[in-house]
């Protein structure tokens, strides 16, 4: 044993005296920079996805006008629907089919009639999201063409 601490080697104890980890404060610190990153990220990110489910239910409303016109072309029945604000009410040949309502989605109050070809009256609906207004032409909707409106 001499003769390794002569020669420079010093012999570790076998318990360690310093205990490993992180310091109260430390964590403190992490924590505190953790919860102001996710303060400045999250309204963000919640936005994101109010953004991203509203385009969502409006690709779904637009599938539903879609089969509806549809619908009524195979039936030979006249479908209505008459929206009100985010409310929504369907009516085959005037008497109560379906009613919902959209999450995202607001469409004011309008009317649409598809007729027993199933062709739409008035052509083109205004429909509010969250982050903008958009209007969609039915008819070119039903035609398999761009249904946005562009002016």
């Amino acid at each position: 044993m001499y003769l390794l601490m002569i020669l420079g080697f010093k012999l570790k104890s076998l318990t360690y005296s310093k205990v490993r980890g992180f310091t109260l404060i430390e964590l403190i610190v992490v924590m505190s920079i953790m919860a102001i990153v996710m303060s400045l990220v999250g309204p963000l990110t919640i936005q994101m996805i109010n953004r991203a489910q509203a385009q969502s239910e409006l690709i779904a409303f637009k599938n539903n006008l879609q089969k509806i016109s549809y619908l009524s072309f195979a039936s030979a029945t006249e479908y209505t629907f008459e929206f009100e604000n985010s409310h929504f009410k369907l009516f085959k040949s005037n008497e109560l089919f379906k009613q919902s309502s959209f999450e995202y989605l607001s469409l004011g109050d309008q009317k649409i009639t598809f007729n027993s070809r199933g062709y739409p009256k008035p052509e083109i609906l205004s429909v509010e999201m969250p982050s903008k207004i958009d209007e969609i032409n039915v008819f070119r909707l039903i035609e398999g063409v761009d249904a946005q409106v562009t002016d």
